[in-house]
């Protein structure tokens, strides 16, 4: 699977790769600066260093001289001076601005980075597309600059992975006070509320992007998401019932789950857990479902159509194995303790909920003789 994936994003790559983010040859230059020698460096730098402080000392001890040589200056060549000096100040306040804003808000300068062009290309592709890369990753300006300098000096292997996205961030826009969709109120789902509040250990640092970001920028969760903790461990969720066992699709989970089913935020966690059993209205979804079931009326089922109370589909391998959690799953006592009715019923029949009561309808038949002969 992962194989499949990685060449999905290989040839999404485009041929001619992005300009690097420095403008016209400047990116060259500098980069052989960073190429020479360490020692020419070094010496480059204490030699200018050196440079600029003689030409400061210098300009100190002439500072009687210059200013007066200012002063005397005609008032028309002051004004000059003074424009091109306010002139400059501006020039160097907007290129700094400009600069700022492209750094930190234009995702061009981060994507021309060639280590990162198939993850910004998924990016450019998902729902978060008119997002800013410092949306989401916000860092010291320090760390930044290191990310540039290592990028001058083509030295991508010791850029470090970007630090996890804390769920503070994805809050920001997925838990609002006001929504006007499910994706703006997460929080009052049914599968986001049992894994963000559960106090299951192995859910006890759980963040948006175990299941979101598996993948960088992929945030559409993958079946395998499912499996990466103790709680969902594929061979305990592979699916085993009818035909359903050789299915081919790749995520079984939510096709199943409704995670995203809306819950009360005022509404218990048992509430939540079972919004997440599958119901017939996902159940019948499947056309060999339709035909077997084509008389069934789930408001007419005791059960409210929830599919999932009887059959689990990861460890029942045939659907009348359904009848074993009659009183497994806690919803019914054992017969023999129910009715007086189901005490006088003989073990062959009692052991085996389906010899009365058909699936799907739980109407015992009313005719006795079905199973008994009339005494005369």
């Amino acid at each position: 699977m992962a194989a499949l994936v990685a060449r999905d994003i290989m040839q999404q790559i485009p041929e001619t790769l992005p300009e690097p983010p420095l403008p016209g040859g400047l990116a060259a230059i500098i980069r052989w600066f960073f190429q020479v020698p360490q020692w020419v460096q070094i010496g480059g730098l204490v030699l200018g260093v050196a440079v600029a402080g003689v030409v400061v000392w210098y300009l100190w001890q002439k500072k009687l001289l210059i200013w007066t040589w200012i002063r005397t200056r005609p008032v028309g060549v002051k004004a000059g001076m003074g424009a091109a000096l306010l002139l400059l100040g501006v020039a160097g306040a907007v290129f700094g601005m400009v600069s700022w804003d492209y750094t930190q808000h234009d995702n061009d300068f981060c994507q021309a980075c060639h280590v990162m062009d198939p993850s910004y290309l998924r990016f450019a592709e998902s729902e978060h597309a008119q997002l800013t890369c410092h949306d989401c990753h916000q860092q010291p300006i320090a760390a930044s600059m290191r990310q540039v300098y290592l990028w001058i000096l083509d030295r991508p292997e010791e850029i470090g992975e970007h630090a996890p996205v804390e769920n503070a961030v994805c809050e920001r826009c997925h838990v609002q006070e006001d929504p006007d969709s499910t994706w703006q109120r997460i929080s009052a789902t049914a599968g986001h509320r049992v894994h963000l509040e559960s106090d299951s250990a192995a859910l006890a640092q759980v963040q948006c992007v175990t299941c979101h970001g598996v993948e960088v920028h992929r945030f559409v969760p993958a079946s395998e998401t499912c499996g990466q903790t103790e709680c969902h461990r594929p061979q305990d969720t592979e699916i085993v019932l009818g035909a359903m066992s050789n299915a081919t699709t790749t995520f079984h989970c939510v096709a199943c789950h409704e995670f995203t089913l809306p819950i009360a935020e005022a509404d218990s966690l048992v509430v939540a857990r079972r919004g997440l059993v599958p119901t017939a209205e996902g159940c019948l979804g499947c056309h060999e479902m339709q035909r077997v079931m084509a008389e069934f009326v789930p408001e007419e089922d005791p059960h409210a159509g929830v599919c999932g109370e009887c059959h689990n589909p990861h460890d029942q391998p045939t659907p009348a194995a359904a009848y074993q959690t009659c009183t497994a799953a806690g919803c019914h006592a054992n017969a023999d303790t129910l009715t007086a009715f189901h005490r006088g019923l003989g073990t062959h029949v009692i052991d085996d909920c389906s010899r009365c009561h058909n699936a799907h309808d739980w109407v015992a038949p009313t005719e006795c003789r079905a199973c008994h002969t009339v005494l005369r």
